[in-house]
């Protein structure tokens, strides 16, 4: 049974099983076997016995003088009946030595018996006694034999019973040691792994079936702790390292939103931006410089600034690592671009200061120069007529044409400079125009002047578009305020897929031709500005209200996407 634990479980089960079926047969066979013999003792006791009635029946024949062949058939009878004990006893009582000398007294005496049968009866009676008697003799002493054998099968009963049962509690303690304790160390491990404690292990068995399925199991738990370590190692340093990067991104945002500013302080960002970039890379070598540095390595990095020829040095004590040059990168790439938009809003502004003068120039050339132009034609004119000793009548006419022409340069450069205040005050178009409408709904008593305005008239006119058409209907505003006597003013702001209109309608006398008069020389103006932004001027009467009509009509260009609103 010792040896039993070196095999496995499976061998070890199907051997106390067999051993405990074996002990148990074999008690079966031998109680089979003793109730057998016991059975035949029973037989030999019966016949034993019932010799002892034949022994008297013969002597009651003998007696009543009874027919000699019916005293001889139970002679036979008793012959045949001690013949049969003799062969019982011969198989039963082999190591009785006593009870087979006893069996063989009978055997003799009972010869001796059957002479006297047939020979001398009264003798016969005499002794049949004695005969009974020897015959007693041996039924009590195979009595006690046989009460023999069935104590010493009780004995070996109870001592078979305690041996398999001994048996049976070794092989229930081999079960239980073997089968039962691992099994449950098996179960509350794969339940403590099943509630997530992957420190849990069996602790070492036998080396058997469940010894190497226990085995297994640690190998696996074992495996799943370093795959949770390995797993919850990776997922601190992604969430560091995701820290890291929302760090940077905040940092390259806030660099990029101060290098947008207008006229950044570069220099002063510069500074700021090493004692942050410290912080996150974890270098204290951090620094600007405007020489050219070493060449680059493994623990020595920089970034070249073209704009300003400064370099952002890295001087690390150990290799710097890729994400690291990836920021040196991308903070160049901030500080040349903050460099070059410097640049280029220079140049802007170099460039607007530029068409601002020569939008200034253009219209100081296109309204005042051509005014003053008329005004000096008409100083020489009057001085000749003055040589030529022109009448009063004609040196007041000429006088009033030039007083006329020096108010209509006055009022020509207060529109200018109106209009180029609204453009510097940076005014949206619709802005702008009503502030036109107010100044002359102020300089006119009687005069009501209303706006309409399309919803899908664009709010993104481009400033040349908008201040050729401020002009233009300042200039109409102004013809109207002059010549058509009129009380009722509408602007009107139409726009469809294509086109843009706007139409100046009054209810005045309408338009009267006077090609001889200086001043008509304004509409040919507003033709001229109608040009330039791609678009035509006509002139005509304005069925609704009854007098003139201005329409000035161009083309919406493509990029004009936005709507007033």
């Amino acid at each position: 049974m010792l040896k039993m634990t070196r095999h496995p479980i499976a061998y070890s089960l199907v051997f106390g099983f067999v051993l405990l079926a074996t002990l148990s047969l074999s008690a079966i066979l031998h109680s089979l076997f003793m109730t057998s013999v016991l059975s035949g003792d029973a037989g030999a006791i019966n016949i034993a016995g019932s010799l002892r009635m034949q022994s008297y029946r013969i002597a009651y024949e003998l007696k009543r003088s009874a027919n000699p062949t019916s005293i001889a058939a139970l002679i036979v009878e008793f012959d045949q009946k001690l013949d049969t004990l003799i062969t019982i006893t011969s198989k039963h009582v082999k190591q009785n030595q006593q009870l087979i000398e006893e069996l063989e007294g009978i055997q003799l005496s009972f010869e001796n018996m059957k002479q006297l049968a047939y020979s001398n009866p009264e003798t016969y009676h005499r002794n049949v006694d004695g005969f009974v008697s020897q015959v007693d003799a041996f039924v009590e002493s195979y009595e006690h034999w046989a009460e023999a054998k069935v104590s010493a099968l009780h004995r070996q009963q109870i001592g078979a019973s305690v041996f398999t049962l001994f048996i049976a509690l070794i092989f229930t303690a081999l079960i239980y040691c073997r089968l039962v304790v691992p099994l449950q160390k098996l179960t509350n491990t794969v339940i403590k792994l099943g509630k997530g404690d992957t420190s849990a292990r069996v602790p070492p068995a036998y080396k058997d079936e469940l010894g190497q399925l226990a085995t297994t199991l640690n190998r696996m738990a074992e495996e799943i702790s370093q795959y949770q370590t390995q797993l919850e190692n990776k997922i601190i340093a992604q969430t560091k390292e995701l820290s890291r990067n929302n760090q940077i991104l905040e940092f390259l945002f806030n660099l990029s939103k101060r290098l947008s500013a207008f006229s950044p302080d570069i220099t002063g960002i510069k500074q700021h931006t090493t004692d942050a970039l410290s912080e996150i890379c974890h270098e204290k070598t951090l620094y600007w410089q405007t020489n050219e540095p070493k060449p680059r390595s493994a623990t020595f990095y920089w970034v070249h600034i073209a704009s300003d020829h400064s370099y952002l040095v890295c001087d690390s004590a150990v290799v710097i690592e890729p994400w690291k040059k990836q920021i040196f990168e991308t903070i160049g790439d901030l500080f040349e671009n903050a460099y070059r938009r410097s640049e280029t809003l220079g140049n802007e502004k170099r460039i607007a200061l530029h068409e601002e003068r020569n939008a200034i120039a253009r219209e100081l050339h296109d309204s005042l120069a051509q005014n003053l132009s008329y005004l000096k034609i008409q100083v020489v004119r009057f001085a000749k007529q003055k040589e030529m000793g022109a009448d009063s009548d004609t040196l007041n006419a000429t006088l009033q044409e030039l007083r006329e022409g020096l108010n209509s340069s006055y009022r020509k450069l207060r529109e200018l400079l109106v209009t180029f205040r609204t453009q510097h005050e940076e005014l949206s178009f619709e802005q702008g125009l009503q502030n036109i409408l107010d100044d002359f709904n102020r300089q006119s008593g009687n005069l009501s002047i209303s706006l309409h305005m399309d919803e899908c008239w664009p709010g993104d006119l481009d400033a040349h578009e908008e201040v050729h058409c401020l002009h233009i209907i300042r200039e109409a505003l102004t013809n109207v305020f002059k010549h058509a006597s009129a009380t009722r003013i509408q602007v009107r702001l139409k726009c469809n897929a294509e086109q843009l209109k706007i139409l100046i309608c009054d209810n005045g006398i309408g338009f009267m031709p006077e090609p001889n008069k200086p001043e008509h020389y304004g509409l040919t103006i507003m033709a001229e500005r109608a040009q330039r932004i791609g678009g035509s001027m006509t002139y005509g009467k304005c069925e609704e209200l009854g007098g003139a009509c201005v329409k000035l009509e161009f083309n919406k260009k493509k990029s004009t996407g936005a709507t007033h609103g």
